[in-house]
């Protein structure tokens, strides 16, 4: 029903894929880390499904996923089932990487408010990530 919609009515595509790409480029002029952290992989399998990025930095030895959300929220609170994907993710990405894996930032791009980092040392951690800083803490802004 959702494509037919679409179909019938070319600025509602228009609408969706301008604010797509303008989704994209604040993901990755302000939120997607700097070199020299590179890309793994975009939907990346963890065995637990598969996370929207994951990041590697050689020179450290580490690891991180990226969950990002796009939808629009006026909640103060992290809707149950982003908790639980993201809590779902750290698991995963423990498993597999052990004490490289720094955790998983929950990035709704549209409610920044709402961006968090789940990890083993703290499993709820506010943000406020730049490029050169992807796991700065951020308090409530």
């Amino acid at each position: 029903m959702a494509k037919a919609l679409l179909d019938a009515n070319f600025n509602r595509r228009r609408v969706i894929a301008t604010e797509a790409v303008s989704l994209a480029y604040r993901y990755l002029s302000a939120l997607a880390p700097a070199p020299p952290w590179r890309l793994l992989g975009v939907e990346y399998e963890t065995g637990r499904g598969p996370v929207d990025l994951a990041w590697a930095n050689s020179e450290v030895g580490l690891v991180f996923f990226d969950e990002l959300k796009t939808a629009r929220t006026a909640t103060r609170r992290l809707p149950g089932a982003w908790e639980e994907q993201t809590q779902r993710y750290t698991a995963a990405g423990r498993a597999r990487f052990g004490a490289e894996f720094v955790g998983v930032r929950l990035l709704p791009i549209n409610a920044m408010h709402l961006a968090r980092l789940s990890s083993a040392r703290k499993p709820w951690a506010r943000l406020a990530p730049t490029p050169n800083d992807p796991f700065r803490l951020g308090g409530d802004r």
